[in-house]
């Protein structure tokens, strides 16, 4: 009798074990797979996109329309995947100065409401390749311009490559094929946590410096306010591909046939909150879609649409917030 009740008292040790294992099993999956699966394949594609838009930025020539023409679809293409792997980058301290010889737009006015702008070099090329009114015609570039383009496009495609091998470096390091179980888990919950938590500093960032900053402003033109992709008036695929980026680094993959990112792990944890936040992100980006193409059409005249884009976004940063940070801080 003795024997059987020390048996029934080691079941639930050896079934906590077990479950324990598989948790930190399905831990190593999701990192895996989100590393490898989305983020080296959307550098390696932006770093693509880069050099094509460097090869178009070459063959520009003053009144070639179709060269114009050509190398504004080639900065959208980059633009594109810039925007998607905003959430992808664990050590902001070693590639800060990269993302921000990259991308950045600041106004500020002196006393005399003199602006002044500081820009990343993605700003410096959009702004030559549309003007300040996003109207510049191929008969309008100058050689000075040619020259500065070549310049921007250069610096976009160094800091890009930099970037790049920054990433390889970083994953490349991984102690997922090391045989010490302890590393193993500590890297996982340190990149789980890493990546949710960009996850929420993404919708924030949107919410306040893509949507409220130019909502609640006294400006009434795009040049006036400060807005990134202003001058390509793109500010709204923007947004759509930074929610793209996010879902990817949720759902674990390029496609949308296999949930093996975090939604992987949410999903063993709180199948509820994984069918949630998986929906919430789908509603925001049904409700940016829903936006006028041109964001300044939606800031001026369908401000609605604006304001429930943002309340969907919304959604998403308050459930990764509340439900899911507590669930991955106590790994």
């Amino acid at each position: 009798m003795k024997n059987i009740l020390i048996g029934f008292l080691l079941i639930p040790m050896f079934w906590s074990c077990s479950v324990d294992s598989d948790k930190k099993k399905v831990q190593q999956e999701v990192i895996t797979t989100i590393e490898a699966q989305v983020i080296l394949p959307t550098y390696k594609m932006l770093y693509e996109r880069v050099l094509d838009l460097q090869f178009s930025v070459e063959k520009l020539d003053v009144a070639d329309s179709d060269a114009l023409l050509h190398a504004r679809d080639s900065w959208l293409a980059a633009r594109e995947i810039w925007e998607q792997s905003e959430g992808y980058i664990v050590n902001y301290a070693a590639v800060s100065h990269l993302k921000y010889q990259l991308d950045k737009y600041t106004l500020a006015k002196d006393l005399n409401e003199h602006k002044t702008i500081a820009q990343g070099a993605y700003q410096q090329l959009e702004e030559l390749l549309w003007g300040q009114a996003g109207k510049k015609q191929a008969e309008d570039l100058t050689n000075e311009e040619l020259l500065a383009m070549n310049n921007a496009a250069l610096a976009i495609a160094v800091s890009t490559q930099k970037l790049l091998q920054h990433i390889h470096t970083e994953l490349g390091a991984s102690p997922l094929q090391q045989s010490s179980e302890v590393s193993k888990h500590t890297y996982c919950r340190q990149r789980m946590q890493r990546y949710i938590v960009n996850m929420l500093d993404l919708t924030a960032d949107i919410m306040h410096a893509k949507i409220d900053v130019p909502f609640n402003t006294s400006a009434t033109t795009l040049a006036d306010m400060e807005l990134e992709s202003q001058y390509s008036d793109n500010a709204k695929f923007d947004i759509m591909n930074n929610m793209l980026g996010l879902e990817r680094l949720y759902l674990g993959n390029l496609d949308k046939d296999i949930n093996d990112g975090l939604s992987a792990y949410v999903r063993s944890e709180n199948e509820v909150l994984d069918m949630q936040l998986t929906e919430a992100i789908a509603e925001s980006k049904r409700a940016i879609a829903g936006l006028p193409e041109s964001y300044a059409m939606a800031l001026t005249h369908d401000r609605d649409a604006l304001s429930f884009a943002k309340y969907k976004i919304k959604v998403v940063h308050d459930l990764i917030q509340d439900e899911l940070l507590p669930i991955v801080q106590t790994l």
